[in-house]
């Protein structure tokens, strides 16, 4: 599935957590270790060594962050295109004044690498923590599977955690287009939780929708109104995370779909089987003679 930020659970009252229906925060335990921070902080000798295209390469793949990439086709073509300028043009005021916008590129590169290091490092130690989780990850990553014990009895707290999810959904911050979505996903999964109720479910289907319910949905929710509204106000964030929001909730929808269609698929077959045996046993046959 998608993929997107997710962040572990909110409201569970633990240290750095606002409190039911509010996401948690980052604690200073959830922060990378100094020596790491330093060793991936090396990638800024690139831009000193006029090689900032490379830095943005590397940070925009490993931080998943397409801006930075785009950064590194700019730091690439500029100061190409400038020394080809300055060569064609020989010596000169256009010579001269292109030799300076090349060294305003170079010291430009070095400052925005030294501006975007610290986002860097949260990001990618969020990827490798499992804190930040893209679509291509999520769709690498193993199915959850439960040890070999008796599974117990169905509960209301799927139920529960379904129904704070979607109030969630539902509040001022939220998308609304967004929150549309997150209907559309309960109103597919109530059917299936109230055959996870009754004990309907397969192993499979039951670690699917627990999944669903429990982790990937709320993380997604969560993990948006995580952002406060002062950092989403910055030029073209609110746009950008609503996008990535609505990639991860159309994830969940198909998700969704098929596990309804997995959970309900013995009982269309017996109802197709139903039908068919209703018109074999009463069906009128072309040999019956009309009755008077």
């Amino acid at each position: 599935m998608t993929i997107g930020p997710q962040y572990p659970a909110a409201g569970s009252g633990s240290p750095g957590s606002g409190g039911p229906g509010v996401p948690a925060r980052r604690t200073d335990s959830e922060d990378p270790p100094h020596t790491w921070r330093v060793q991936h902080s090396l990638w800024l000798l690139l831009p000193v060594f006029n090689l900032a295209w490379i830095g943005f390469i590397v940070t925009g793949r490993l931080a998943h962050k397409r801006e930075w990439l785009a950064w590194a086709v700019a730091y690439g073509i500029i100061p190409a295109g400038l020394l080809v300028t300055a060569a064609a043009s020989g010596s000169g005021g256009l010579a001269a004044a292109t030799v300076l916008a090349y060294i305003a590129a170079w010291i430009g590169g070095t400052v925005h690498g030294a501006l975007i290091n610290g986002e860097y490092l949260h990001r990618t130690w969020d990827v490798q923590t499992g804190r930040l989780v893209t679509g291509r990850d999520r769709a690498r990553r193993p199915a959850v599977t439960s040890a070999p014990v008796t599974t117990p009895a169905p509960s209301s707290a799927t139920g529960d955690r379904q129904a704070r999810t979607v109030a969630l959904a539902h509040g001022p911050r939220f998308p609304r287009s967004s929150a549309a979505t997150v209907t559309a996903i309960d109103d597919i999964l109530q059917p299936v939780l109230a055959e996870q109720r009754s004990d309907a479910l397969t192993e499979p289907q039951r670690q699917r929708v627990d999944q669903i319910v429990t982790e990937y949905l709320p993380q997604s929710v969560e993990g948006f109104l995580r952002f406060p509204d002062t950092f989403l106000a910055e030029s073209g964030r609110r746009e950008h995370f609503t996008t990535l929001l609505d990639q991860q909730l159309g994830a969940l929808l198909d998700a969704a779909r098929t596990l309804q269609t997995s959970v309900f698929a013995d009982e269309a077959d017996g109802f197709e089987a139903n039908g068919r045996y209703l018109r074999d046993r009463f069906g009128r046959s072309s040999l019956d003679l009309d009755q008077p």
